[in-house]
């Protein structure tokens, strides 16, 4: 399916995938130990920080439908499975 999107397309679908995979592994580390960076003080900064990764996410998949259409969340999905 993949064999018709330019390059610079499928490198912005991996970039998406990238940003995808570490919110969730951001995620599961805050999950894990939550009171550890609570008490730190740097719970707020990872919180940023995977707000900051969501809304670059977001951008990039509002980017993949301008170029891609409807086609772009299964594309991007079509890679995980891949993987």
């Amino acid at each position: 399916m993949s064999d018709d999107i330019p390059g610079y397309l499928m490198r912005m679908v991996g970039e998406y995938r990238e940003l995808v995979g570490r919110k969730t592994r951001l995620a599961d580390y805050r999950a894990l130990h939550f009171r550890e960076l609570e008490e730190s003080g740097e719970e707020e900064l990872m919180s940023d920080q995977e707000y900051a990764i969501r809304e670059y996410a977001d951008v990039l998949m509002k980017r993949l439908r301008f170029h891609l259409g409807d086609r772009a969340p299964e594309i991007v999905a079509d890679g995980h499975r891949e993987s």
